[in-house]
C-alpha cells in the first residue's frame, strides 16, 4: 500500500477511544510534484488520496472518508527552478471536459455526493486554475451534485491565523453536512450508515 496509518489513543471525556487515520494514495497517476499534475484521459487525477477517519469506542465504530487530488484538468507547471513554475493548461475547453466528466462520474460512484473545497487562491497561475475548474463543473453533468466551496487557503491562513478555518470554512461546510454520510456501527444497534 502506497500511504500511511497511525494509530493513537484519545480521550472521549473520561473514556479511552482508539483513533486510526489511513491515507492510500492512488497509483493511477502517480509521480512526483510539479512532474505529474492535473487529469489523464481516463479522469484520474495527480496525488489522489484518500484517507479515513476510523474511531473505535467501546463497541461502536465510526469511520469517516475524505478525498484530495489535482484539479481534473490537463494542467501543468512546466520549468525546474522552485517558484518559477507557471500554470499552464495544456489543453482547451472541449479536449477538457471528457476527462472532467469521467473524473466525477467515478468520484461519484464510488462516493455518492461529493463537496469540493476548492483551496486554490487568487495569484496568476492559481486563479485562473480555480476559474477554469470552476466554470467545467458549473457545465458539467454533475453540477447538481457537487457542490463547491473556493476558498483561498493561503489568504485565510496568513500569518499562522487558523481560526478563518472554524469561522469561515465551517459555516459554509455546515450547509451541506446533511448530504454526507459516515459509516457507524455499534453493538447494541448494528449498521448505520
Amino acid at each position: 500500500m502506497c500511504g500511511g496509518v497511525e494509530i493513537r489513543t484519545i480521550y472521549a471525556g473520561h473514556k479511552q477511544a482508539k483513533a486510526c487515520v489511513i491515507s492510500r494514495l492512488s497509483s493511477e497517476r502517480a509521480g512526483t510534484r510539479f512532474n505529474v499534475r492535473g487529469a489523464n484521459d481516463d479522469g484520474q487525477v495527480a496525488n489522489f488520496v484518500e484517507t479515513e477517519q476510523v474511531i473505535f469506542l467501546d463497541d461502536q465504530v465510526s469511520s469517516f472518508i475524505q478525498i484530495r487530488g489535482s484539479i481534473p484538468l490537463f494542467w501543468e507547471q512546466p520549468g525546474i527552478q522552485v517558484g518559477s513554475h507557471r500554470v499552464k493548461l495544456s489543453r482547451g475547453y472541449e479536449a477538457n471536459a471528457p476527462a472532467f466528466e469521467r473524473h466525477f462520474s467515478a468520484l461519484r460512484r464510488l462516493y455518492g455526493k461529493q463537496v469540493i473545497i476548492n483551496l486554490l487562491g487568487m495569484k496568476e497561475g492559481e486563479h485562473m486554475l480555480s476559474k477554469a475548474f470552476q466554470s467545467h463543473l458549473k457545465a458539467s453533468e454533475h453540477a447538481g451534485a457537487v457542490r463547491m466551496i473556493n476558498f483561498d487557503y493561503h489568504q485565510m491562513v496568513k500569518g499562522g491565523k487558523a481560526d478563518k478555518l472554524h469561522s469561515v470554512l465551517k459555516p459554509q461546510l455546515n450547509k451541506f453536512l446533511d448530504d454526507c454520510s459516515f459509516f457507524y456501527y455499534s453493538g447494541e444497534r448494528g449498521v448505520t450508515k
